[in-house]
């Protein structure tokens, strides 16, 4: 998912990302990859956030 910086400040990452979440509960998936740049600390910070845990590459 990528955010518009104009956009930026409005939780629509977290937004987004909770949906995704929900979405994948109700189809009783059993894994979520998140995939991002070393670079974006945004996103890092999201996903860690979220309690998500990196994994080597």
């Amino acid at each position: 998912m990528y955010v518009m910086p104009a956009a930026r400040g409005h939780r629509l990452g977290q937004r987004i990302l909770h949906h995704l979440e929900q979405h994948a509960l109700t189809t009783r998936a059993t894994t979520l990859l998140l995939e991002t740049g070393r670079a974006n600390h945004g996103a890092l910070a999201l996903y860690t956030a979220a309690d998500y845990t990196p994994i080597a590459p």
